[in-house]
């Protein structure tokens, strides 16, 4: 368990404190603290920035074998390897960065803003940008409402009921208790907890699909009953829901029927790949390229191998970017194949299931295109066909059978098959 481990090292350290690495993740001391014993509700993301920031504090002073032990284990670490070694994958943008690509999307969210009560589905497939939207809304200049967001994508993801009553804790009067047993209670502990404000109150639900089947569909249920109690208390319109989720996703899918009347009351909004003019604009920005051959070359390049896969197309440009500061563009273009060897696809393969490496390896030279089962001929199970879509890598569709996944492009199949046999 990492959440030991991080203590482990804190505690036998004669340099490391706990409100140290608090105050430089920027994460609530409280919050900080229940992780260290329990490590539930802080994301991924968060988990690899404690361990990046300890060990970075670790560096100031050298420290007992202990914590030399803990440190060591913690840069094994999957998750940490995860964001701040393999880079990948590439944790969301925040609105207003340079990188930020404006899709229709925000144009369709802009336009629901302006209606109260506001709730929204956004959709897109896997790393198709649905946190950093969430991240573009939060910090949205026109943004006339107050924002508590939940991220169900963590190790394991948290209770609805019990994270949803900890954030209103932080908002209720010393000694009121925000508890929330049940979803039938929502409607009224949401009018108690929170409208404590004149403004509206918007909560944004990310990762969905994350959440176990019978959470899901409790929440779905509740949320559902919710919109319905509006029209009999008009105050409970100050509060507006946005939720984020893949629709393909199995978990999603189990649940489509159950789900039906909360998807009708739900205005959607979806995140589609990235198109040539999209593409030309994070190019642009990333590699400072004007209007011309060069730029167009680039584009054909990005939309071949990514099929306009925003993180993926991300990464190929910051790479293409570093090649570029020691040769012309035309070269960095030519040694990019070698580069995403390194940098993306070995290490996604190093963490790959020991049955689906070796069935890649037995692969035939040239499968049929984007035919992953024939190229496998092995049965997948639901975390091996989640783990691949999740990478941006395959895609599968709303199916749990294998031959639901298959290569997300060609180029990506033959880079990942020629990763695989290349010798280490």
């Amino acid at each position: 368990m990492v959440y030991k481990t991080v203590y482990q090292a804190l505690l036998s350290s004669r340099s490391l404190t706990q409100s140290a690495v608090a105050e430089k993740t920027s994460i609530n001391r409280g919050q900080f603290n229940a992780w260290l014993k329990s490590g539930r509700n802080i994301s991924d993301e968060k988990v690899a920035l404690i361990i990046a920031t300890v060990l970075e504090l670790a560096k100031a002073a050298p420290d007992s074998e202990s914590t030399q032990n803990a440190l060591d284990v913690l840069r094994q670490d999957p998750i940490y390897q995860r964001f701040y070694v393999n880079n990948f994958p590439a944790s969301p943008v925040v609105g207003g960065h340079r990188c930020y690509v404006m899709r229709q999307a925000e144009t369709n969210l802009e336009h629901a803003l302006q209606q109260q009560p506001l709730d929204v589905a956004i959709l897109g497939g896997p790393q198709m940008g649905k946190t950093s939207l969430l991240n573009w809304l939060v910090h949205h200049p026109g943004r006339r409402h107050q924002v508590l967001r939940l991220d169900f994508r963590q190790t394991p993801p948290p209770d609805p009921l019990a994270a949803l009553a900890q954030l209103a804790s932080k908002r209720s009067a010393p000694g009121q208790s925000a508890s929330l047993q049940d979803w039938a209670a929502f409607p009224d502990w949401a009018r108690r907890h929170l409208l404590v404000t004149k403004k509206p109150t918007t909560l944004l639900l990310d990762h969905l699909e994350s959440l176990p089947d019978a959470a899901l569909q409790a929440l779905q249920d509740g949320l559902h009953h919710f919109i319905n109690q509006r029209r009999d208390e008009p105050i409970l319109d100050q509060i507006n829901l946005i939720l984020a989720y893949d629709e393909a996703h199995p978990t999603m899918q189990a649940s489509r029927n159950h789900a039906s009347g909360l998807m009708r009351d739900l205005s959607t909004v979806a995140l589609l790949p990235f198109n040539a003019d999209q593409v030309a604009q994070l190019l642009q920005a990333i590699l400072g390229l004007h209007p011309g051959p060069e730029l167009d070359e680039a584009i054909q390049d990005a939309l071949v191998h990514f099929a306009g896969h925003p993180l993926l197309t991300h990464h190929w440009a910051h790479l293409v970017s570093e090649q570029t500061g020691n040769m012309d563009f035309a070269q960095a273009r030519a040694d990019m194949a070698a580069a995403m060897q390194d940098r993306l696809f070995l290490p996604y393969l190093a963490h790959l299931d020991d049955k689906v490496k070796a069935a890649l390896h037995a692969a035939p030279d040239n499968p049929p295109p984007d035919d992953l089962p024939a190229t496998l001929n092995l049965t997948l199970y639901r975390e091996q066909i989640l783990w691949l879509s999740d990478s941006g890598l395959f895609v599968a569709n709303d199916s749990l059978s294998p031959s639901s996944v298959q290569f997300a492009t060609r180029w990506i199949q033959d880079q990942l098959l020629t990763a695989l046999r290349t010798p280490s």
